[in-house]
């Protein structure tokens, strides 16, 4: 008798600790906090440079392929509702520009800043948190050093410039944009948030790279014109490449 009266007081407390723990897996389903995501496309035109591979053809018949797309977004925010502080995005990473706690409701609008600003941009990149994008191990190949700062977006290519129906990808092309003469900043409204499941709400941006290479009448040649790393003498095609990112980016 005395054997069966402890079973059941077994089978009594596992019930009971099953109960428990089914009541802790709710409590954690109900805690799950809403987040937003922002995503980020390096397109030409309405291609998707979804890899290296892909070849996109330029209004002056050139053959170009995507290699690197990197850029830094600082003070995230609409108004007073601090999205985040800083976002950097790698085409080698994927398409996530960033993913934080929040909802959408907070975000109708978004303003923000291509670069950094000339106080973060010249102060110790070793200052910052461990967590913040412009830390320096997080910044990484983004910074150069205190006295020029970040790089606050880079675009290289490779590209076959000869119209000879032979494939030959020779001819590289390098922008590295920084300095505080090519800060800028933008802002978008009436945003486009979906709904991608798991209490994520995301919001799409895209990189038109044929509008950072002809926008209006700022054309940059990639034959001619391929490289800066903003140095001095590098600075007015620098200038030109931050007005056109900044048209080049949107949101669908």
């Amino acid at each position: 008798m005395k054997r069966v009266v402890n079973y059941l007081a077994i089978i009594g407390l596992g019930l009971t600790i099953g109960a428990c723990r089914d009541k802790d897996e709710e409590n954690e389903e109900e805690t799950v906090k809403p987040q937003v995501e922002i995503t980020m496309d390096p397109m030409y035109d309405q291609q998707f440079l979804s890899s290296e591979n892909v070849i996109f053809t330029t209004e002056e018949g050139y053959r170009v392929k995507l290699r690197e797309m990197k850029v830094i977004l600082t003070d995230l925010r609409n108004g007073n509702h601090l999205l985040s502080p800083a976002a950097i995005y790698d085409s080698k990473k994927g398409r996530t520009l960033l993913k934080v706690n929040g909802t959408s409701s907070d975000f109708g609008s978004l303003s923000f800043n291509i670069g950094v600003d000339s106080v973060l941009n010249h102060s110790d990149p070793a200052a910052f948190p461990n967590d913040h994008a412009l830390n320096i191990v997080n910044a990484s190949d983004m910074h150069w050093s205190w006295n020029p700062g970040y790089i606050f977006f880079k675009v290289e290519l490779i590209a076959d410039t000869l119209d000879d129906g032979i494939d030959n990808f020779n001819h590289p092309v390098t922008y590295h944009v920084g300095m505080d003469e090519t800060f800028r900043s933008t802002q978008f409204t009436g945003l486009n948030w979906n709904n991608a499941g798991n209490s994520v709400e995301q919001l799409r941006l895209k990189v038109d790279l044929k509008r950072l290479l002809q926008n209006g009448n700022s054309t940059v040649d990639i034959k001619t014109e391929f490289m800066t790393h903003s140095a001095p003498a590098q600075l007015p095609l620098s200038i030109k490449l931050a007005e056109n990112f900044k048209a080049a980016l949107t949101s669908y």
